[in-house]
């Protein structure tokens, strides 16, 4: 388990503002706030909308969270758009003014209660300027107790305050009395005694407006001080792996709705280590996905340069494909730098990667695309859009039926199963998003669904995470991670309290409260753990549940903690076992293996990519042949009906139309010419990188080969010097007396002693070969050459 941590205020402060996040009422704040500015300057846009609410409260919103409002509030009939800027609608307009004119005769009844009361406890008459002074120092420590205690400042107004709680009060009110004169300040004190002892009813709908504006707030999220102490406890180490779609956003290639989540999320990534740590990363069959849209580009996104006002009537038009009106946007916004899409495809790696996203290098354990598991999942997922799709067409949806070829659910099964195999390896189990470490983002809701579908049928009744999510969702995860923008907290917490911004009463959630309770019982206080319970939706439903029964509620915490604790024994037990599996395949594995291998894998890299933007390149002559033949067709259309033609002469519709025939064969016979010189050149690449790769595979054999008669060699003369030392000794270094023994070899009976003055004769002779052999593989040129010619060769380098 985590570190021990002691109940402080703060773990009570950011517990109840994750209860908060955890029941979904940070986006009603917001609409309250946007409510409230454009009620104020009457009309808004979305950029005034943040200004504003940045001007008065001090918070800052983030754009993609400010759109995402306003968009359910025009749903929900309260905001209408006139040109560029909101409006309230007239009925949610009367609303907020009734509920202004509440909040102000509130206030006017509490202000003639307070000067009444507060003039019957002072000695001495007090005139209109001096009881404003007290009652302006009154809502300010009112105001400060509900910043410190949130709504449980009710109770610690009032009889019911802890030891702590009495001595935060009494610095709070020493801090607003000491603001007064001694005559006001012993008004203000009686005031606030007799406050504690007997608060009227008007005080206390005052209190409850406040605990509501109170909560309200504190569904924006933490202080930095508070996030980055529940960070400290709570790390976030997500590894994301993102589709496609997501790198053409990323890239600004390709107009998609989700684009501003997708820059939110990186910059939040990117801006935001200090609370969380995201590696987002792409598979190389992503990036081979990815380039494969280059001859699409190149035919169908035109590179001229047009005015400001051709761009905007182009894309006010709505006829504009998604990645010709992400060229013209770019090119509004940067006229003089806006780059091709097919330029910035080019640099995508290195784009990319400056934007934190990085390639995944090696291949993923468990995923095997070659085996039958592999083609059932490719059969299943294509049997399910097939379905979809059939379903969309009979209820006349023609407009959501989608497409998607082979190679694409190849891509999107592999890129699901690596996902899932990650998890397996790293024995994922998590049953609740913050738990889980490895997801992927997409942008494709068809591959979302089916993700969802196969992870119901596979899990059963169990509950799971699924492998996908949109960068809208994890985006609202990690608005609720991060602290609230703002300069000074403090401060935006008392501008906004004060005034009457928010409407209704939050829904309070006493689930958390009883949670703590149960915890206290049972003698709990590990942060860590109570943290993470209560952010848990499932957990919190589970104690709803139980109610009041310690018992069982005591029963179901120890089964978490238990679950907590297998998991990490597990954890712990498999990077114990991954640790010595490294350790012993280092031990085992030789410099000379490690060298061989990387180059391998760099040769077959290389090979892939030429394979790949051939692939690319023959797929990119068929589209553009098919784009060819659709203009083809439109242009004979138009010549065939006398309706659909400029209204020139009759001479000059001929004219014109056998013009524009010339003009696309041209460029038909030009592109064809371009396409087949590619192809040509990959092709010649291919060949000499194949050429190249034969030649070191042979020079690699031949090195190996005379290798081999060196170490011969060089084995044998260890062996002749040893035995010719040794045949020396014997006979007490004398070479006369061991050439005369060998002589006489016959007429000795010692025969033992004579072997070691044969065998050395021998090995001198066999010395003799090595070094006739040595030398023919070194030095006779024909050998060798005949032996590279009789060399097997592999059958991928022939």
């Amino acid at each position: 388990m985590a570190k021990q941590m002691k109940i402080t205020r703060n773990t009570e402060r950011i517990i109840e503002v994750l209860d908060l996040l955890n029941n979904e009422q940070r986006p009603s704040t917001i609409n309250s706030y946007i409510i409230y500015v454009i009620s104020s300057s009457r009309e808004a846009s979305l950029k005034d909308i943040i200004e504003l609410t940045q001007v008065e409260f001090d918070i800052n919103l983030e754009v993609e969270e400010v759109s995402d409002a306003v968009n359910q509030l025009m749903k929900d009939g309260q905001l209408v758009l006139v040109g560029e800027k909101y409006k309230l609608t007239e009925a949610a307009n009367e609303a907020h003014a009734k509920r202004i004119e509440a909040s102000e005769q509130q206030e006017e009844q509490l202000r003639k209660s307070f000067y009444e009361k507060a003039s019957s406890l002072s000695e001495t008459e007090l005139t209109d300027d001096e009881l404003q002074k007290i009652f302006k120092e009154f809502k300010g420590y009112i105001h400060e107790n509900f910043f410190y205690y949130g709504k449980s400042a009710i109770a610690i107004l009032g009889k019911n305050s802890s030891e702590n709680a009495n001595l935060t009060t009494q610095q709070l009110f020493k801090l607003s009395s000491d603001k007064l004169q001694p005559k006001l300040k012993k008004v203000f004190y009686r005031y606030i005694e007799s406050l504690t002892e007997n608060s009227s009813a008007l005080e206390l709908a005052y209190y409850e407006s406040l605990a509501d504006r109170a909560e309200h707030f504190f569904a924006l999220g933490l202080s930095k001080e508070l996030a980055q102490e529940l960070a400290s406890f709570q790390q976030i180490d997500w590894k994301v792996y993102v589709d496609t779609n997501f790198l053409l956003s990323a890239l600004k290639i390709r107009e998609n709705t989700m684009n501003p989540a997708v820059d939110s999320l990186l910059k939040i990534i990117e801006e935001n280590k200090e609370y969380f740590k995201i590696k987002l990363t792409y598979l190389r069959s992503t990036f081979k996905e990815l380039t494969q849209f280059r001859p699409v580009l190149n035919g169908l996104v035109h590179s001229q340069r047009l005015t400001e006002n051709q761009l905007k009537a182009a894309l006010k038009s709505g006829n504009l494909d998604s990645f010709t009106e992400a060229y013209y946007k770019l090119q509004l916004a940067h006229p003089q730098g806006a780059q091709h899409p097919s330029v910035i495809l080019d640099q995508a790696s290195f784009i990319l990667r400056s934007k934190k996203i990085e390639i995944h290098n090696g291949d993923i354990k468990g995923v095997d695309k070659e085996s039958e598991g592999f083609v059932d999942l490719i059969s299943d997922y294509s049997k399910y859009y097939a379905l979809m799709n059939e379903a969309r067409i009979e209820k006349q949806q023609l407009g959501e039926v989608r497409y998607k070829d082979t190679p694409q659910i190849e891509h999107d099964v592999e890129l699901r199963e690596s996902i899932l195999c990650e998890r397996n390896k790293n024995g994922e189990t998590a049953t609740h998003f913050q738990d889980c470490k490895i997801f992927g983002l997409t942008l494709d809701f068809g591959l979302i669904a089916y993700d969802k579908y196969a992870g119901r049928r596979d899990n059963g009744n169990e509950l799971f995470i699924p492998a996908f999510f949109t960068p809208t969702y994890l985006l609202k995860k990690l608005y609720k991670l991060l602290p609230v923008q703002s300069d000074d907290y403090r401060k935006a917490f008392l501008s906004s309290i004060a005034s009457p911004v928010f409407s209704g009463s939050h829904a309070k959630s006493e689930v958390s409260q009883s949670a703590l309770a149960v915890f206290n019982a049972i003698g709990i206080d590990d942060l860590s753990f109570m943290t993470k319970s209560l952010a848990s939706k499932i957990f919190l439903d589970e104690i709803k549940k139980i109610g009041g029964d310690i018992e069982k509620a005591t029963v179901f915490v120890e089964s978490q903690i238990s679950k907590e604790l297998k998991e990490k024994d597990q954890k712990e037990a498999r990077l114990a076992k991954e640790l010595k599996n490294k350790q012993d395949m280092l031990k085992k594995t030789s410099d000379d293996y490690n060298s061989t291998l990387q180059d391998n894998s760099a040769l077959v890299d290389k090979k892939t990519l030429l394979e790949q933007q051939v692939e690319a390149l023959t797929k990119g002559l068929k589209a553009t042949k098919k784009a060819q033949d659709r203009l083809q067709g439109m242009l004979v259309k138009a010549a065939n009906n006398p309706q659909q033609q400029i209204p020139f002469s009759n001479e000059q519709d001929k004219q014109e139309i056998e013009r524009l025939k010339e003009e696309l064969r041209q460029r038909e016979e030009a592109d064809a010419r371009i396409a087949q010189q590619r192809i040509d050149e990959q092709r010649r690449i291919e060949k000499e990188q194949k050429d190249a790769d034969k030649e070191t595979y042979i020079q690699n054999a031949v090195k190996k080969w005379q290798k081999d008669s060196v170490n011969h060699l060089l084995i044998a003369l260890a062996v002749l010097l040893v035995l010719g030392i040794y045949s020396l000794f014997r006979y007490d270094w004398s070479i006369k007396a061991l050439i005369a023994a060998m002589r006489g070899i016959n007429n000795n009976p010692d025969l033992a002693f004579s072997i070691a003055p044969i065998l050395t004769l021998l090995l001198f002779g066999f010395n003799l070969l090595l070094v006739q052999k040595w030398y023919s593989r070194h030095f006779n040129h024909s050998n060798i050459k005949a032996f590279r010619e009789l060399l097997p060769i592999p059958k991928h380098l022939k």
